[in-house]
């Protein structure tokens, strides 16, 4: 697993700072900032959801799954390291000219097929890695925990590395990293004993944990909007307050998930544990209401140690919680290891959607009609709701009761 991990790693960095590089890029050709990084993220995780459902299944059905990584990464990487040229060219271009709902639709066609290709790589690793259903939940701690790590570090690798290289030569090194990093994966990958066997029984993935994984999405982009907005507030600049929330709520989910995989995997009472974790995101959303919401009327204290800290302590524990739900909703979604990747790739998929959802519902819907503070309480809210659900859903064994549980996910 520590090779898979490994891979998942370097491949969030490199996608990260594929990510980076493309809202400057986009922004050239748009000329707007804040409409390149809506435009941007709506490429970016909507080809995310619609490459791990479509690769998800078919990681299932090959017989060398990291040979499938290394073909996805690697291919991710060339249309990466080519996409300044393009974007370049678009904004040299007549169509520069046409109204901006069609030059919106242009940028995002752009980008989509990296986001795509690089949707599949996590069902592809986890269908490497995890060789016994029992350790599913467990693999995808791990994957999906490196792999957001390694987000955290594309972040910070390409806002040191653009002012000094420039954004093609920064995307250019990137994609031939990922190129590099495909092309070793897929030397390194032997034919599985066992692939998905069709003797295996179909299984039908349960609703409840796809609904649940749709919601839990909306409710983290949803946060991570509002707690950009309340950390600009408290600093008095935007691009401090998105960098520090970024990169707390990015280490705060890989955490998460990696630390709560594992339990995920084998507890008998996961329905009741994902409630009680859930639970806790939505009380640590309100109890930083206390603190964290400025007052309007005082001027931005700025970056210190002191806001830092207020900033880390607001942001890092929801997103633990928030991280550490999606190994239960992967664990409650798998049927048979002959379905792992189609499982976990619509699972992935359905969260990612509705983190696009989110992203767009907390500056365009919620903070224009609720305000700030109404709109955490929101937050808090569905996380509590989704709680409450998997509670009333989950059996609660007489031997360990929910002490033992609660003590569990705390």
């Amino acid at each position: 697993m520590l090779t898979y991990t490994l891979f998942a790693f370097l491949s969030g960095v490199t996608a990260l700072v594929y990510q980076v590089v493309w809202t400057r890029e986009v922004a050239l050709f748009l000329g707007s900032q804040i409409e390149a990084i809506s435009i941007v993220l709506v490429a970016f995780f909507g080809g995310l959801a619609a490459g791990a459902r479509y690769f998800g299944a078919r990681a299932d059905r090959v017989r060398a799954p990291l040979r499938l990584f290394g073909i996805l990464e690697g291919a991710a990487g060339a249309l990466a390291a080519a996409s300044p040229a393009l974007l370049q060219w678009l904004a040299a271009s007549p169509l520069l000219g046409l109204p901006p709902p069609a030059r919106f639709a242009i940028a995002a066609a752009a980008l989509f097929p990296v986001a795509f290709l690089l949707g599949g790589t996590a069902p592809a690793l986890l269908r490497a890695g995890v060789r016994e259903i029992a350790r599913t939940a467990a693999g995808v701690g791990w994957i999906v925990g490196a792999n957001t790590a390694g987000a955290v570090l594309g972040v910070g690798v390409a806002i040191a590395a653009i002012p000094a290289w420039g954004l093609r030569a920064t995307l250019s090194t990137a994609g031939v990293t990922a190129l590099l990093l495909g092309a070793a994966a897929f030397f390194l990958a032997r034919p599985m004993k066992h692939p998905a066997s069709s003797s295996e029984p179909p299984f039908r993935i349960p609703t409840m944990p796809l609904a649940a994984a749709f919601a839990a999405g909306i409710a983290t982009l949803v946060y991570e909007v509002l707690a950009a907005r309340a950390a600009a507030l408290l600093l008095g600049s935007t691009l401090y307050a998105w960098g520090c929330v970024l990169a707390l709520l990015l280490a705060g989910l890989a955490l998460g998930t990696a630390i709560f995989g594992h339990r995920a995997g084998r507890t008998a009472q996961p329905e009741l544990e994902l409630g009680l974790i859930e639970s806790a995101a939505a009380l640590a959303i309100a109890a930083e209401l206390i603190w964290f919401v400025p007052d309007y009327a005082l001027p931005a204290a700025g970056l210190s140690g002191w806001t830092g800290g207020l900033i880390a302590l607001s942001v890092f524990p929801p997103a633990i919680f928030m991280g550490g739900a999606f190994p239960y909703l992967v664990r409650l979604s798998v049927g048979n290891l002959g379905t792992l990747g189609r499982a976990f790739g619509t699972v992935s998929a359905l969260n990612t959607a509705g983190g696009i959802a989110g992203s767009l519902l907390a500056p365009f819907l919620l903070l224009p009609a609720l305000g700030l503070l109404k709109s955490l309480l929101f937050c808090a809210g569905l996380n509590g709701l989704l709680g409450a659900v998997f509670l009333l859903r989950g059996s609660v064994r007489p031997r360990q009761g929910w002490g033992r549980a609660a003590l569990v996910v705390l």
